[in-house]
């Protein structure tokens, strides 16, 4: 009877420890889901900061050729007056023009600067829209496995619980013997 008894004792502790490990806790599920939401809200935030920062850079590479092509017409029109002031002076002529030549390789390195900066925002943006497609697939992928480990936790509780049921229809049969 002792046996019987320490038998159907260990049963149900068992098949009570059996349910108490089944399931997720509440709050793990819950932080995931938070967690999955933020990264979601986090890539869309950045990229539309990303939009925004190549509009950004496209108009200040806007205003900078307006402002050398500004530059350039008005030390062009200075270079031809000071050239007719100098017209009978020809090494006046020829410094005007040495010095127009030097500001027009600077507005040239300007230009291939302002260019430069302009095609590398859009490669890191173009890097970085790739990265968030990354994310989210990797996101999808991380959903669908964690959805397929939930779906394998359940049938683990499912098989849990029929152990239970089992062990407990056993319990009870013990009981009905014993008693």
């Amino acid at each position: 009877m002792t046996r019987l008894r320490t038998a159907v004792t260990a049963a149900a502790v068992s098949g009570l420890l059996l349910a108490a490990g089944c399931g997720t806790p509440q709050e793990v599920k819950e932080l995931s889901t938070l967690q999955v939401k933020a990264l979601g809200q986090s890539l869309a935030a950045l990229r539309v900061q990303s939009e925004a920062l190549v509009v950004l850079a496209e108009h200040a590479a806007a205003s900078a050729e307006a402002t050398i092509a500004a530059e350039r017409s008005r030390l062009d029109e200075r270079a031809v007056q000071a050239i007719a002031e100098e017209a009978g002076r020809a090494d006046a002529v020829a410094t005007i023009l040495a010095r127009r030549l030097a500001a027009e390789a600077s507005f040239a390195a300007e230009q291939a600067s302002v260019a430069r900066n302009l095609a590398i925002i859009r490669a890191e943006t173009a890097e970085l829209v790739v990265f968030q497609e990354q994310a989210i697939s990797l996101d999808a992928a991380a959903l669908a496995q964690a959805a397929a480990r939930a779906r394998d936790a359940l049938a683990e509780a499912q098989a849990r619980r029929e152990a239970l049921a089992m062990s407990l229809a056993l319990v009870r049969q013990a009981l009905a013997i014993v008693l």
